[in-house]
């Protein structure tokens, strides 16, 4: 019985060093969060489900033709 409570003494002291550490991370992730160093969207800017738009200025009709076009008619030289 003394190996078993000395189990329960060391699980004890390590839940209650995580629990620590794991409020010094909350601290730290409010901090950053108060400095505004934290983004709440996902993907580097992006929200979670939206598509990437692109600037070059095309039309959704445009992006839609796929790869069926030829290389003279993505460059405007139309056969």
């Amino acid at each position: 019985m003394l190996n078993l409570a000395n189990a329960v003494r060391q699980l004890k002291m390590e839940r209650d060093q995580a629990q620590r550490r794991l409020e010094q991370l909350t601290a730290a992730l409010k901090v950053l969060g108060d400095l505004g160093g934290v983004s709440r969207r996902l993907g580097g800017g992006q929200t979670a489900g939206k598509k990437r738009r692109h600037m070059s200025g095309r039309c959704p009709e445009t992006n839609r033709r796929g790869s069926t076009r030829t290389l003279g008619e993505m460059e405007g030289n139309q056969t």
